[in-house]
């Protein structure tokens, strides 16, 4: 659906958030690094980050959590 552009179910994953933010890692073309980014830009069409982090906080905490996410299928596609 994600894909496909069509609207979908939705579900509350994460109650209580008050901060939340994403972050891409991609490995760099040129100098061959690995980094996080908080944006992600194909290099080329079919280009997909190689895992994705969410990084929240919820309550009364203001400490982050991390959830790593891999992509199989991560970094350019021939």
């Amino acid at each position: 659906q994600i894909y496909r552009e069509e609207e979908g179910q939705t579900a509350l994953m994460v109650p209580n958030a008050h901060s939340f933010e994403m972050a891409y890692l991609v490995q760099d073309p040129v100098s061959k690094d690995y980094n996080w980014n908080e944006v992600f830009l194909p290099v080329k069409p079919g280009d997909l980050p190689l895992a994705v982090r969410l990084i929240y906080a919820t309550g009364g905490s203001y400490e982050n959590t991390q959830q790593t996410f891999f992509i199989p299928a991560g970094g350019s596609l021939p």
